[in-house]
């Protein structure tokens, strides 16, 4: 449900990787980035299995080391910020 559409933007969209870390960048709007955290034996990703998730039964678990977006006149930093705006609202 959506009370108010805010518009619609077109945007190149980048994905690289770099090692075992994948980025995606949207325009200058959005940018992420996870790192596979490696498993016992350190040569595989940690991995949880036989999950029933619509993408595919084994999920990697990965870390997040950036995630941005910059809209409508607002940052986020969803290391950061991202908190600090919820306990802002929740308030």
């Amino acid at each position: 449900m959506v009370s108010e559409f805010l518009c619609a933007e077109r945007a190149p969209v980048e994905y690289t990787t770099e090692g075992k870390t994948r980025r995606l960048m949207v325009g200058k709007k959005f940018q992420g980035e996870v790192t596979p955290i490696p498993g016992p034996d350190h040569d595989q990703n940690l991995v949880v299995s036989n999950t029933g998730y619509w993408m595919g039964p084994d999920i990697t678990i990965a870390q997040a080391g950036k995630g941005r977006i910059r809209a409508y006149g607002r940052v986020w930093d969803f290391r950061v910020d991202f908190h600090r705006e919820l306990t802002r609202l929740a308030s």
